[in-house]
């Protein structure tokens, strides 16, 4: 394979105009009237024989052998990337185990950097506030919703997830259209003859205008965004 290709690519290179050395990305003719054409990988100037043609009809812009030894290269790097993320996986599950193990010390340690370092621990929660503001609504109205006991002990991480998707959603919907949105209770949590509970299916997407005109009672406007789907 190499013998064929050193003659190939010597019985082209030995023909063609210097001129047209440099062409790498057209193909032209050498003297002996042959279509040729210089790799971009390996620089030689080969017969088209030497390249792959693409279902466009264009010659490849590197030769077979380049095509292949690239080819071959990234399934190496395929695999050494696939170990990569299997061990930094691994890493981070024994970090978290250890960090488990070692909870209070880890908490004292937060603790003293963020006695030592108010500023930064102020820019760090303006910092995240601002990127998640949806996150941060959902986590103030859970807290609320605690206080007055109106948050179930059976409510799990995964209704967490939706309840914040709605404030997450009610903030994407303001951000696009230019129109507050916010996050409505169907069952008040503090009705007059009926209190509801912060669970998914109590909420609903509205205006900040059709919010104010429901208040504090159970009237059915029809949300755009109820029950962890759009209305």
């Amino acid at each position: 394979m190499e013998v064929e290709r050193e003659q190939a690519r010597t019985s082209a290179a030995e023909l063609v105009e210097p001129s047209h050395s440099r062409r790498r990305r057209r193909v032209f003719l050498n003297r002996r009237g042959e279509r040729v054409k210089q790799c971009n990988e390996c620089e030689d100037v080969l017969v088209l024989d030497r390249f792959y043609i693409r279902k466009d009809g264009k010659v490849a812009a590197k030769c077979r052998v380049c095509r292949e030894k690239t080819r071959d290269r990234k399934k190496e790097n395929a695999q050494q990337l696939k170990r990569y993320h299997e061990l930094h996986e691994e890493k981070l599950a024994s970090q978290r185990e250890y960090q488990r193990k070692n909870r209070d010390k880890y908490r004292a340690a937060s603790r003293k950097w963020r006695e030592n370092n108010p500023e930064k621990m102020l820019d760090s929660k303006k910092n995240w506030y601002k990127n998640n503001i949806g996150r941060s609504r959902a986590k103030s109205m859970e807290r609320y919703a605690r206080k007055r006991n109106r948050t179930p002990p059976w409510l799990t991480s995964e209704h967490k997830k939706q309840i914040e998707q709605f404030y997450i959603e009610a903030r994407r919907l303001s951000g696009e259209t230019g129109v507050r949105y916010v996050v409505d209770h169907i069952h008040p949590l503090h009705g007059a003859n009926l209190c509801g509970l912060h669970v998914p299916w109590n909420l609903q997407i509205l205006t900040n205008e059709e919010n104010v005109r429901k208040h504090n009672k159970v009237d059915h406007i029809p949300g755009v965004w109820r029950t962890g789907r759009r209305l």
